[in-house]
């Protein structure tokens, strides 16, 4: 299980330089996968209720030596080579967005983007599609849609980035994500997917 700390660590944001480092989100998911698990970053709406959690907070840590700082063009060219990786295509009618948030790397003087950042947000945005996917489908009872978008959970559980770059150590997200989803309970999903994906959107296909 990952604690407050490690979170707060993961999400990269440092006090004075605040960038937005290579973990960046590299705990988000992981932050329902301490759902229940002491002072995790999820709460429920609909369908089963999920324990009450708190947010990370943030540390203060001095930046490491030798990191790689991104610009907006490295930035940009991270997350275009990562959607090209993903090996898993997102749910029929979505679409990354063409480009990172406004802003997403700090105008000089504000601060510092690790690398790693851009693509992090690229595999959020596909795990947030999913979860999304299926919370919808469960809601409307949607039994092969709900089970394709529970196979790319499972997918993303085993698959490189979570196994690879996630700080994610006792597997706290498939502890309380994945295993409560094969079980049929949506609340873990559900408490991932709204304290996480706000910052993970999709957009529209256009093909």
């Amino acid at each position: 299980m990952v604690d407050a700390e490690q979170r707060s660590q993961d999400l990269g944001l440092r006090t004075g330089t605040r960038h937005r480092g290579a973990r960046l989100v590299a705990a988000l998911a992981a932050v329902g996968a301490l759902v229940g698990c002491g002072p995790s970053a999820a709460t429920g709406a609909q369908g089963a209720s999920a324990p009450a959690v708190s947010s990370p907070s943030l540390s203060v840590e001095q930046p490491v030596a030798g990191t790689q700082w991104l610009t907006d063009g490295a930035a940009a060219e991270e997350y275009r080579t990562t959607v090209a990786q993903i090996e898993r295509p997102l749910p029929k009618g979505r679409a990354y967005p063409p480009g990172l948030p406004v802003d997403f790397v700090p105008a000089p003087g504000e601060g510092v983007l690790e690398a790693g950042a851009a693509r992090n947000q690229a595999w959020y945005t596909w795990l947030c599609a999913w979860e999304h996917e299926y919370l919808t489908a469960t809601d409307s009872g949607d039994e092969a849609r709900a089970a394709q978008a529970a196979a790319m959970a499972e997918w993303w559980a085993a698959g490189p980035f979570y196994t690879k770059v996630v700080s994610d150590p006792d597997r706290g997200w498939v502890t309380n994500v994945v295993e409560p989803l094969r079980a049929g309970d949506s609340s873990g999903v559900r408490a991932d997917y709204q304290q996480t994906c706000s910052s993970f959107p999709t957009v529209g296909a256009t093909a």
